[in-house]
């Protein structure tokens, strides 16, 4: 990601600083993302999970799992980092470039683990990659963004 500094000015930001209160100019750091630089091709795969659902898989593993066998605990589904990229890109409604940086390497093709024993159990993953990163964008406007 390539960023150009900027300034940013707000006379009622909700923020403790005095910069704010006071209505002057600050120096925050902001950026304007002009492209979205992805290391290699973007073919590689990588397994998500929201942590609502991490947190609900343990809970339920509590109630219902007492074997000294260990489980996993994922989606049991891969993303390229490319569609990744893309499905943050939808979210937060950045319309730039996506480029690739070849002269960086790919790493590990794919990670992803068996999640079938606890899928066997019951349990499955209610978040979906798209809607976590969306409602965490939302999360991030209303109690970050806002308060700055």
């Amino acid at each position: 990601m390539r960023c150009w500094p900027s300034t940013i000015f707000s006379a009622d930001a909700p923020s403790a600083s005095p910069t704010w209160k006071t209505g002057r100019k600050s120096s925050m750091p902001t950026c304007v993302i002009r492209e979205i630089v992805v290391w290699g091709t973007g073919k590689p795969l990588r397994e998500f999970l929201h942590s609502d659902d991490c947190a609900d898989a343990l809970v339920f593993l509590l109630k219902n799992y007492s074997e000294d066998e260990h489980i996993n605990v994922g989606s049991g589904e891969d993303q390229s980092i490319l569609e990744l990229t893309r499905i943050v890109c939808d979210a937060v409604g950045y319309q730039g470039e996506i480029v690739h940086d070849l002269t960086k390497p790919d790493g590990t093709p794919r990670k992803l683990m068996s999640a079938e024993k606890l899928r066997g159990m019951g349990w499955s993953p209610k978040i979906s990659l798209r809607d976590g990163i969306a409602d965490t964008y939302q999360w991030f406007l209303a109690n970050v963004a806002a308060a700055a």
